[in-house]
């Protein structure tokens, strides 16, 4: 089944390449690029279960502040991951708003998963930060519920300042995805 996943994403990225042309020669067709935060979470998926210390995640409900949830095996705990994707077709850099809302005191999500994709949507970077580290980067606090208009490495970007971009681990990334091939 993993295998069939890569396959499918594969094909994707030849047909988006297709769409991205007709898009730029005609104006029939809006612009967009849904498919590239499901093929994120994907990839997201596929470290964090390549995690010693986390058992297998579960697909996040529609509605949640976060992707993926992990338990911690020592502990129980939950472990809510988010994960936010930018391909190579995107001029903008933008990435999706973040939610940063605390419900009843609860954080939205533990850690942040950011991940850039080439054109043929295949990981290029791949940065971690928790909750802790953006919120403690973000300006307006006070009345924080979500980030809006920040960028993603890569490209002309040098990503916006509340997310660490120091450790690209796209190398993990891509033993994982590797990993998960059956």
């Amino acid at each position: 089944m993993k295998d069939r996943i890569l396959e499918i994403i594969k094909d994707y990225a030849k047909l988006y390449s297709s769409f991205e042309e007709l898009q730029k020669d005609n104006r029939i067709l809006p612009k967009g690029d849904q498919k590239t935060g499901v093929i994120g979470e994907y990839y997201g998926k596929c470290y964090a279960d390549t995690l010693d210390k986390l058992n297998n995640a579960v697909y996040a409900e529609p509605g949640e502040t976060f992707d993926l949830k992990y338990f911690n095996k020592k502990t129980d705990s939950p472990i809510r991951i988010q994960v936010k994707s930018v391909s190579a077709y995107s001029k903008t850099r933008t990435i999706a708003p973040l939610n940063m809302k605390r419900i009843n005191g609860k954080k939205p999500f533990d850690y942040l998963y950011l991940i850039a994709l080439d054109k043929g949507f295949e990981p290029i970077g791949f940065y971690i930060n928790s909750y802790d580290e953006v919120f403690m980067n973000t300006k307006d606090k006070k009345s924080l519920d979500k980030v809006f208009g920040t960028k993603m490495k890569g490209g002309n970007s040098k990503g916006s300042g509340i997310y660490n971009f120091k450790n690209n681990l796209c190398g993990e990334l891509r033993v994982a995805i590797a990993c998960t091939k059956q």
